[in-house]
């Protein structure tokens, strides 16, 4: 193969910047992160893969574990304490959980 068809070496990946959306603000944000070349972007791979498609009945699920559930809110109310938090009751076709919010807007 000539020389000059080949692809530029790795070490030639272009700056950020040139992409278009990131400008001097966002690129100094993402070199604090490690991330100063279009190839380190590329190779910013997620730590952990939590599939978010499946979606688990009430009656299933067990403390500790991390799912996706679905349901509809039979009721809430804002408790008042120490702190201000939201009780929830989120029910499907197989049972009821309460969720408790935390950090929460009232609207």
């Amino acid at each position: 193969m000539p020389a000059d068809s080949a692809s530029p070496p790795v070490e030639d990946s272009p700056k950020l910047t040139t992409l278009t959306g990131i400008g001097p603000a966002m690129a100094g944000k993402l070199e604090r992160l490690g991330l100063r070349t279009v190839r380190d972007l590329l190779f910013l791979l997620p730590i952990r893969y939590e599939d978010r498609t499946r979606i688990r009945p009430i009656i299933e699920i067990k403390p500790g574990q991390r799912v996706q559930i679905e349901g509809v809110i039979a009721h809430a109310r804002v408790i008042m304490g120490r702190r201000r938090s939201l009780l929830c009751a989120l029910r499907d076709e197989t049972a009821e959980i309460t969720l408790r919010f935390f950090h929460f807007t009232r609207q």
